[in-house]
């Protein structure tokens, strides 16, 4: 028998096999490489997620550390300023007002200007009976007119339930003080019906909002019209005659204002170029300039001189709705009233150089 192609067969089956031996440790090569990248690339996407989880919950630790710092902040904020004092029921305006001794009598009658901060030491009336040694009584309501308004009844008590004359006239017991809207001043007059007739001097602000309001400022053919601003200011003054004859009044023009409306503070004019239905706030304002001195009795005064509240002093002068005062405001205002008051009336300044 010829060796030969058996030792042939033998040689090829051989190469086979180490074909075999090779390929499969190639693949168990590449298997194992596949294995180890795919490892790799799990664990880059486990760091991957980590750091991501790390990172975030850094983040949510440090807003919650910013949150907290934020809080304890406005906390110590709120602890360092004092809260408003709450608002009164007005039933606790009410009760016998006790006068010091030796000093007079001022009442204020006005709108929203005299109004503000009725329960501060900064109001209008308190710093002005503060400047002339004076006990003081404060029967300003908010938003109110002297007149009614064009289309109420005159014969209907309940047209002057927020209105000057209302005031004016249930102090002097020629109206019901029941008939006036709740307010500080009726449960003033309302336990305090006879101190009016002590009144050593009235001062007097009105126009804003008979202005505001589009009531008229005076009706020719009917003077004595109560929806007029002119007639209104003089059934006011009638009826402090009435109950303090011999008092002293102080007849304020309308303080300066800025009229302003809207979200954005839309400015529409000031007192002279802002005109509604009837004018002006400074028509209405110069419908006093007629009205007699009362024998010296009656003082007329407007607070907008070259050194007063006007155009150039508004800025630091006047809150953001353009009629009330802020409180460097309502100073300038006392310096230029309570200086004045207390120089014609009571003499107790030296009249100005």
């Amino acid at each position: 028998m010829n060796k030969k192609p058996v030792q042939i067969i033998v040689c090829i089956f051989a190469a086979i096999g180490l074909v075999a031996v090779i390929g499969g440790a190639v693949f168990l090569g590449v298997s194992a490489v596949k294995k180890s990248s795919k490892n790799a690339e799990a664990s880059s996407e486990t760091v991957k997620e980590e750091t991501l989880e790390s990172t975030i919950e850094n983040y949510s630790a440090k807003e919650k550390e910013t949150e907290e710092e934020s809080t304890a902040s406005e906390s110590a904020d709120a602890s360092a300023t004092p809260s408003p004092t709450p608002a009164k029921s007005y039933a606790e305006y009410g009760g016998t007002i006790e006068l010091e001794d030796g000093k007079p009598l001022m009442v204020f009658l006005g709108d929203t200007v005299y109004d503000y901060h009725r329960d501060g030491a900064t109001s209008i009336p308190n710093l002005i009976g503060e400047r002339c040694n004076a006990n003081v009584i404060n029967l300003a309501m908010e938003d109110c007119p002297a007149s009614i308004a064009v289309d109420a009844d005159e014969d209907d008590p309940e047209s002057y339930a927020h209105t000057g004359i209302g005031v004016a006239e249930a102090m002097a017991g020629l109206r019901d003080v029941d008939t006036l809207d709740d307010s500080p001043a009726k449960e003033i007059i309302k336990d305090n019906p006879d101190i009016f007739a002590q009144t050593d001097v009235f001062v007097i602000s009105y126009g804003i909002y008979d202005f505001l309001y589009d009531h008229a400022t005076n009706v020719n053919d009917y003077p004595e019209a109560p929806w007029s601003y002119e007639a209104a200011i003089r059934r006011i003054i009638k009826a402090i005659e009435t109950v303090a004859p011999e008092a002293k009044i102080v007849l304020m023009r309308p303080t300066y204002c800025e009229f302003v409306y809207g979200d954005n503070n839309e400015f529409y004019g000031s007192n002279q170029d802002y005109r509604r239905l009837y004018g002006t706030l400074f028509d209405y304002a110069n419908k006093l300039d007629g009205f007699d001195d009362l024998d010296g009795k009656l003082f007329k005064y407007n607070t907008e001189g070259d050194d007063g509240l006007n155009q150039y002093s508004a800025a630091e002068c006047l809150e953001e709705d353009g009629i009330n005062l802020t409180e460097t405001g309502r100073r300038k205002y006392t310096d230029i009233v309570g200086g004045y008051i207390n120089r014609n009336i009571f003499k107790t300044e030296a009249p100005r150089q």
